[in-house]
């Protein structure tokens, strides 16, 4: 499974990913936009959902934006440099144990 999907956009209020485009197969996704400036700067979108069945991202902007959207998703554990995941459900707090 690959962790990484990226695209480049131009101006768009909404950007839609389908979760078969992005194959991450997983809706624990991180996502972030950058714009097309250089050096590129962080966005904060308006909205960003994920569709909990079908992986399918979609970002929204209060303006026109270009630039890049970056998605990250879990990895199967690698040894001692895997990718640690951890689902909760309304919690108030989470701990995670650094072993």
């Amino acid at each position: 499974m690959a962790v990484n999907y990226a695209s480049a956009f131009t101006a768009q209020t909404s950007i839609s990913i389908l979760g078969a485009t992005h194959a991450l197969g997983t809706k624990a996704l991180r996502v972030a936009v950058y714009d097309a400036a250089s050096p590129a700067r962080l966005l904060t979108p308006g909205r960003v959902t994920v569709h909990p069945s079908t992986f399918d991202v979609l970002v929204t902007f209060d303006q026109s934006q270009s630039g890049a959207i970056i998605l990250n998703g879990a990895a199967p554990p690698s040894g001692s440099l895997g990718n640690y995941r951890q689902f909760f459900t309304a919690q108030t707090s989470v701990t995670i144990a650094g072993t």
